[in-house]
């Protein structure tokens, strides 16, 4: 039993030992207090063993001493020895008291200390989990240093792109702005050049107008002298004296039917050459390629660049042109522009391939006609209004039917289509120039080219 209370001193002045050590090395603040308690409690303890060591001998040596008095006292001193066995006895009664309480003491003192040691043990419990938190720490500290490392690498490799890109942005600065210096200088020459070309234009339009002027005094004076020879033919035509040979009328010659001819015009009337536009219409917003006034005479259409028709009124008693609608839909520059024979429909040619057809109470497509590969140059009512023909620079001519809304034939020129013309006065036959120089007859009712005639077209 002592070998084994030995062994268990020494595991725990091992620990206790241990635990110091580590405090002092870690400089662990909660195990300061256990620490010094403890050693209070021990100093405690040894002080109570040796009082108890002490109160264990001292009691010994009564008992050795009551046992010689009472062996010793027996005979002689019965009265006196009695007396002193009694002091005695009362002397041991009071040391067992006392070691009595000593050892309730030592007994509250070996609890607190218990408890101390399951303090303790719970603290090498909680220090043991804070061991691993700290190592599960370690191990996340080196990971992150890890990834910090990793991000300064990538850092690194940011930044060279950056300085890569920094050079790169610096080089196209200094490329824009040579060409930028190299714009405005291009700018201003080009406003140079529109201000030449604008004096020049100015220059050519006074030409053209001093021209002009000089072309009208010349035909007003080969009229004055037209006019002055008429009269004097007129005045010989009426000395002549007719003549009948055998009861019949001669005939006339050439020189007076002519002069006869003459007569029936009107030669006070003043012929007039137009010096300034009737009315000038600005509503496009490019240049102008295609314009048809209607079979009535109620409606002038116009096509250009912008991609739009556009639809006047004719006021024809105030010579002036109101504007009726824009029709839209097309995605390309309008080449040519027609209304039906009853001025109810507007078909108009595009670039965009194909050909469209309007009605001018909507200004939204009725038919679009597509199926060309390549720009459509012309477009024609037929003169039933219910066909039509379109010319493309894809070589070829399509014939429509508009009720079906299908092309019923294509006739193959073997020459971009440059204009074509069909329609009333026509019946079945339609004639289209081409880029080749020929101008082409067809046939409706045999889908046949009928006639070519060889000469260089110039579109009306």
């Amino acid at each position: 039993m002592m070998e084994a209370d030995a062994e268990w001193d020494d595991w725990k002045a091992e620990i206790l030992q241990q635990l110091r050590q580590r405090a002092q090395q870690e400089s662990i603040g909660c195990l300061t207090e256990p620490f010094t308690c403890h050693g209070h409690l021990q100093d405690q303890v040894e002080s109570c063993n040796r009082e108890i060591t002490r109160l264990k001998y001292h009691n010994q040596e009564l008992e050795q001493q009551v046992e010689e008095l009472e062996k010793s006292g027996r005979g002689e001193m019965g009265k006196e020895k009695g007396t002193a066995l009694t002091k005695a006895n009362k002397r041991i009664t009071e040391l067992q008291k006392k070691l009595g309480e000593r050892t309730e003491e030592l007994v509250a003192s070996s609890k607190q200390q218990n408890d101390y040691v399951a303090k303790v043990t719970n603290l090498v419990t909680q220090l043991r989990q804070r061991d691993d938190e700290v190592v599960k720490k370690d191990n996340r500290l080196k990971d992150m240093i890890q990834t910090q490392r990793k991000l300064e690498e990538s850092k690194h490799d940011a930044e060279e792109v950056l300085e890569a890109a920094h050079k790169a942005h610096q080089t196209l600065i200094d490329e824009h702005q040579a060409l930028q210096l190299a714009y405005n200088s291009t700018d201003g020459k080009l406003r140079e050049l529109q201000a030449e070309n604008d004096r020049f234009r100015k220059q050519l339009l006074h030409y053209k107008m001093k021209d002009a002027d000089r072309l009208n005094k010349e035909n007003y004076q080969q009229k004055m002298l037209r006019d002055k020879r008429l009269q004097n033919e007129l005045a010989e035509a009426s000395k002549t004296k007719t003549s009948k040979i055998k009861g019949s009328v001669a005939e006339p010659t050439k020189k007076e039917m002519k002069a006869s001819e003459l007569a029936l015009m009107d030669v006070s009337a003043p012929s007039i050459c137009p010096g300034s536009p009737l009315c000038t219409l600005d509503d496009h917003e490019n240049e102008v390629s295609a314009l048809c006034f209607s079979p009535d005479g109620n409606y002038f259409a116009t096509g250009g660049a912008d991609k739009v028709v556009k639809v006047y009124n004719w006021k024809p008693l105030s010579e002036t042109m109101e504007p009726r609608c824009t029709l839209q839909g097309s995605s390309a520059s309008i080449m040519s522009v027609q209304f039906d024979q009853l001025s109810k429909f507007v078909l108009a040619a595009s670039n965009d391939y194909a050909a469209r057809i309007w009605s001018i109470h909507d200004p939204r497509p009725k038919h679009n006609l597509t199926g060309h590969t390549n720009k459509v140059m012309a477009a024609r009512f037929l003169e039933d209004n219910h066909k039509v023909v379109t010319g493309s620079h894809d070589r070829t001519l399509k014939i429509w039917d508009i009720q079906v809304k299908t092309c019923q034939k294509t006739l193959f020129a073997g020459s971009s289509c440059n204009d074509v013309v069909a329609g009333k006065g026509l019946g079945s036959a339609i004639i289209s120039g081409h880029f080749d120089k020929r101008i082409r007859f067809w046939d409706l009712r045999l889908y046949e080219q009928t006639h070519s005639h060889s000469q260089t077209l110039l579109r009306a």
